[in-house]
C-alpha cells in the first residue's frame, strides 16, 4: 500500500505538478519569455535539487561502477545516442502529422541578436541539461526502476506507464497534441530499456544529456559568432 501511495505522490509531483506549473507560467507570463523562464527554471531547479539529494547514494554507487569500464560505457552511451537520434528522426514525420501547424500556446524564444538574448539562450541550454538529469531520476528511476523487484508484468507495465507520462509531460512541446507526445513516449521507452539492461542510472542520464545538448551547443555557437563579429 505504501508503494502505491508513493507512486501516486510521485506522479502528482513530477507529472501533474510540472504541467500545472507550466500552465500557470504561461498564464502569468503571457508573451514575456523572461517571466516564463524564471517560473519554469525555479520549478525544475527545486525538483532537480530534491532528486539529486534523494538519490545521491544511487548516483554515487552507479558512478563508481560506470568508471570501471570507461571505454565500454562511453561507446555504449555514444551508440545509444546515435540510435536514439535515428529512431526519433525516422518516427518524427509520422507523429508530426498529429501536431497542429497553427500555434495554440505561446512560444518563448530569446532574441539572438542581443547579448542578453544569447546569454539567456545559454542558460536555457544549461537548464535543458539539468532537466535531462531530473527526468531520468524521476521518470526512469522513481516511476519505474525502483520497482524492478516486483513481478515482471508489473515492471513492464510501469515501464510503459512511465514512458507515456514522460511523453505526455511534453504536452506543450507538441502544441497540445497528445498523439504528438507519443514520439517522446517512444524516447522514454528507449531510455527505460537502457536502464533496465545496463542497471546503471548514469547511462540513460548521459544519453539524455547528449540528446538535450543541441540547444546549448547552438547557443555556444551564437555566442562565438557574436564575439567574432565584434572582433572583426
Amino acid at each position: 500500500m505504501n508503494k502505491i501511495f508513493t507512486y501516486i505522490k510521485d506522479v502528482g509531483i513530477y507529472f501533474i505538478g510540472t504541467l500545472a506549473v507550466l500552465t500557470l507560467a504561461q498564464a502569468v507570463a503571457q508573451q514575456q519569455a523572461y517571466i516564463y523562464f524564471a517560473i519554469m527554471a525555479l520549478w525544475f531547479f527545486v525538483l532537480l535539487y530534491l532528486g539529486l539529494r534523494q538519490n545521491r547514494l544511487l548516483l554515487r554507487h552507479d558512478w563508481q561502477i560506470l568508471k570501471r569500464k570507461k571505454l565500454k560505457n562511453s561507446l555504449l552511451i555514444i551508440g545509444s545516442f546515435i540510435l536514439l537520434e535515428v529512431l526519433i528522426n525516422l518516427l518524427n514525420p509520422f507523429f508530426n502529422q498529429f501536431v497542429s501547424a497553427k500555434p495554440k500556446y505561446p512560444t518563448y524564444d530569446f532574441p539572438i541578436n542581443t547579448w542578453l538574448g544569447i546569454i539567456m539562450s545559454l542558460v536555457t541550454g544549461l537548464m535543458n541539461i539539468g532537466i535531462a538529469v531530473f527526468e531520468e531520476l524521476s521518470y526512469r528511476h522513481d516511476l519505474f526502476y525502483r520497482y524492478k523487484s516486483e513481478p515482471r508484468m508489473i515492471v513492464l507495465s510501469l515501464l510503459v506507464l512511465s514512458s507515456l507520462l514522460f511523453g505526455f509531460s511534453h504536452f506543450y512541446n507538441f502544441n497540445g497534441s497528445l498523439l504528438g507526445t507519443l514520439l517522446y513516449a517512444v524516447a522514454g521507452l528507449f531510455f527505460g530499456c537502457i536502464y533496465l539492461v545496463t542497471e546503471n542510472i548514469w547511462i540513460p542520464i548521459l544519453v539524455h544529456v547528449l540528446f538535450n545538448s543541441v540547444s546549448l551547443i547552438s547557443a555556444i555557437f551564437l555566442l562565438l559568432f557574436k564575439i567574432i563579429g565584434i572582433a572583426s
